[in-house]
């Protein structure tokens, strides 16, 4: 044998991810799914954009009442998105 382990192509994926520094550009790709996830169906309506840019997270809400309760809970919502993400993607959130 020569030594080398077998491991899956999924591992093989993440491996090489981490190892270039991809990991951040493919979770920004998803970013969409992860907001969904955090904060649920009934902001969906409202939000009209989302992205990130240099670790936080701008999102566009059309709602003023909804960016306010969204503001008081931002804290929680950037764990849930980085949650969803499987690891820290996000650092700070801005609503619009």
């Amino acid at each position: 044998m020569s030594g080398h382990s077998i491991i899956s192509l999924g591992d093989a994926v993440r491996q090489f991810l981490k190892e270039n520094n991809l990991e951040h550009k493919i979770s920004e790709l998803h970013i969409d799914d992860y907001w969904k996830q955090a904060v649920g169906a009934f902001a969906i309506p409202y939000t009209k954009s989302v992205e990130v840019r240099e670790g936080t997270l701008y999102v566009k809400i059309s709602n003023a009442a909804l960016r306010n309760e969204l503001f008081i809970r931002r804290f929680d919502i950037v764990k849930r998105v980085n949650d969803a993400a499987g690891y820290k993607i996000i650092n700070d959130m801005r609503l619009s």
